[in-house]
């Protein structure tokens, strides 16, 4: 049996302004009432059966322990390598953020347009008042000119 007093506790006693402001009081039960679903959730076994199919099942709680973790190979935390490689990949992007920067106003609007924006060449090529295969062959130098940059670095 669960301890109603955990989960109920006499606000008013605890609190006596609180018989002026029924809205607070009301809101600190509500939340006493799903913390004590939210706990009881986590913390129990759930038993399934049906009688039909003759079958039983037990679904283990969601609640989980550091050793299970531990034993399935799950990490909480990522390795050394996969710090090192975040800072890389973050510098990489500091890097790319700094080419785009230099490139001229019109093709960071292409960029903008299509990556961020996720516009089609169609829609992109209407803003800039050209054709289709124009965006297309632009967008083709300008990425490769970033490439050729980071492949120089």
């Amino acid at each position: 049996m669960l301890d109603r007093n955990k989960y109920f506790p006499n606000y008013q006693k605890i609190y006596p302004e609180l018989i002026e402001r029924p809205d607070i009081l009301k809101f600190l039960n509500q939340s006493d009432q799903k913390m004590k679903y939210m706990e009881v959730d986590l913390k129990q076994n759930e038993f399934i059966q049906d009688l039909d199919k003759k079958i039983a099942v037990l679904l283990p709680s969601r609640e989980d322990s550091l050793e299970r973790l531990c034993d399935e190979e799950r990490r909480q935390f990522p390795d050394e390598q996969d710090v090192e490689a975040e800072l890389l990949e973050r510098d990489e992007t500091n890097r790319l953020r700094g080419y785009i920067a230099e490139l001229e106003k019109d093709e960071q609007k292409l960029l903008y347009l299509r990556y961020w924006k996720e516009l089609t060449q169609a829609e992109v090529a209407k803003v800039f008042s050209v054709s289709q295969p124009t965006i297309s062959y632009r967008e083709k130098k300008i990425l490769q000119k970033i490439k050729t940059r980071m492949e120089q670095q």
